[in-house]
Protein backbone atom coordinates (compact mmCIF):
# COMPACT_ATOMS: atom_id res chain seq x y z
CA UNK A 1 0.00 0.00 0.00
CA UNK A 2 1.63 3.34 -1.09
CA UNK A 3 -0.58 6.37 -0.14
CA UNK A 4 0.49 10.22 -0.70
CA UNK A 5 -1.11 13.45 0.16
CA UNK A 6 -0.28 17.04 -1.44
CA UNK A 7 -0.13 19.48 -0.55
CA UNK A 8 -0.79 18.77 3.46
CA UNK A 9 -0.79 22.74 4.22
CA UNK A 10 1.29 23.69 7.77
CA UNK A 11 -0.36 26.53 9.65
CA UNK A 12 2.61 28.58 8.68
CA UNK A 13 1.74 28.26 5.09
CA UNK A 14 4.41 25.84 3.75
CA UNK A 15 3.17 23.28 2.21
CA UNK A 16 4.45 19.44 2.02
CA UNK A 17 3.74 16.47 0.69
CA UNK A 18 3.37 12.83 2.64
CA UNK A 19 3.61 9.53 1.68
CA UNK A 20 2.85 6.31 3.81
CA UNK A 21 3.89 2.90 3.11
CA UNK A 22 3.09 -0.10 4.02
CA UNK A 23 6.31 -2.73 4.65
CA UNK A 24 6.98 -6.22 6.43
CA UNK A 25 8.14 -5.34 9.27
CA UNK A 26 9.10 -8.85 10.43
CA UNK A 27 7.68 -11.77 12.47
CA UNK A 28 4.42 -11.56 10.60
CA UNK A 29 3.54 -8.24 11.55
CA UNK A 30 3.27 -4.88 9.18
CA UNK A 31 5.02 -1.29 9.70
CA UNK A 32 4.36 2.21 8.04
CA UNK A 33 6.65 3.98 6.96
CA UNK A 34 5.19 7.76 7.18
CA UNK A 35 8.17 10.29 5.01
CA UNK A 36 7.47 14.23 4.25
CA UNK A 37 8.59 15.93 1.17
CA UNK A 38 9.10 19.91 0.72
CA UNK A 39 8.56 20.57 -2.88
CA UNK A 40 11.74 22.71 -4.29
CA UNK A 41 11.17 23.86 -8.36
CA UNK A 42 14.92 24.03 -9.98
CA UNK A 43 16.58 24.85 -13.17
CA UNK A 44 17.48 21.77 -14.64
CA UNK A 45 20.91 21.64 -17.37
CA UNK A 46 19.26 23.30 -20.02
CA UNK A 47 17.02 25.65 -18.04
CA UNK A 48 13.81 23.17 -18.00
CA UNK A 49 12.01 23.81 -15.00
CA UNK A 50 11.74 20.88 -12.33
CA UNK A 51 10.43 19.99 -8.88
CA UNK A 52 12.86 18.32 -6.49
CA UNK A 53 11.20 16.78 -3.77
CA UNK A 54 13.06 16.34 -0.48
CA UNK A 55 12.92 14.19 2.54
CA UNK A 56 13.10 16.50 5.56
CA UNK A 57 10.94 14.15 8.17
CA UNK A 58 10.28 10.12 8.39
CA UNK A 59 9.36 7.96 10.77
CA UNK A 60 8.63 4.14 11.18
CA UNK A 61 5.72 2.47 13.48
CA UNK A 62 4.06 -0.74 13.73
CA UNK A 63 0.90 -1.17 11.99
CA UNK A 64 -1.27 -2.48 15.11
CA UNK A 65 -0.10 0.49 16.85
CA UNK A 66 -1.39 3.17 14.56
CA UNK A 67 -5.03 3.88 14.94
CA UNK A 68 -4.90 7.24 12.73
CA UNK A 69 -2.56 8.05 10.10
CA UNK A 70 -4.33 11.53 9.76
CA UNK A 71 -3.10 12.63 13.33
CA UNK A 72 0.40 11.06 12.48
CA UNK A 73 0.95 13.16 10.04
CA UNK A 74 -0.56 16.64 11.64
CA UNK A 75 2.04 15.34 14.50
CA UNK A 76 4.66 15.26 12.19
CA UNK A 77 4.25 18.76 10.76
CA UNK A 78 4.11 20.01 13.83
CA UNK A 79 7.54 18.71 14.92
CA UNK A 80 8.96 20.42 12.02
CA UNK A 81 7.58 23.44 11.62
CA UNK A 82 8.66 23.42 16.09
CA UNK A 83 12.17 22.81 14.68
CA UNK A 84 12.56 24.76 11.97
CA UNK A 85 11.31 27.72 13.97
CA UNK A 86 14.01 26.65 16.85
CA UNK A 87 16.50 26.30 13.97
CA UNK A 88 15.47 30.01 13.08
CA UNK A 89 15.77 31.29 16.53
CA UNK A 90 19.32 29.94 16.69
CA UNK A 91 20.54 31.25 13.93
CA UNK A 92 19.23 34.86 14.73
CA UNK A 93 20.70 34.32 18.12
CA UNK A 94 23.99 33.84 16.75
CA UNK A 95 23.54 36.87 14.78
CA UNK A 96 23.12 39.10 18.07
CA UNK A 97 26.02 37.13 19.63
CA UNK A 98 28.29 38.49 16.92
CA UNK A 99 26.57 41.81 17.42
CA UNK A 100 26.59 41.81 21.45
CA UNK A 101 29.34 44.12 22.73
CA UNK A 102 30.20 41.62 25.57
CA UNK A 103 29.19 44.06 28.31
CA UNK A 104 26.74 42.52 30.96
CA UNK A 105 24.98 45.27 32.43
CA UNK A 106 23.37 44.02 36.21
CA UNK A 107 23.51 46.08 39.49
CA UNK A 108 25.27 44.57 42.29
CA UNK A 109 23.80 45.77 45.50
CA UNK A 110 26.28 46.68 48.06
CA UNK A 111 25.86 43.48 49.82
CA UNK A 112 26.25 41.63 47.31
CA UNK A 113 29.66 43.39 46.55
CA UNK A 114 30.84 42.90 49.92
CA UNK A 115 30.59 39.08 49.39
CA UNK A 116 32.36 38.90 46.42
Amino acid sequence: MNLRKFPVTAPSGKEYEAEIRRGYGGFGSFALHFKLYERQAVRGLFGKLRVKRICVADATYCEAEVTDVIALVKRQVERLEKRKLADAMREASYREFNAWDGRIETEVSADEGASI
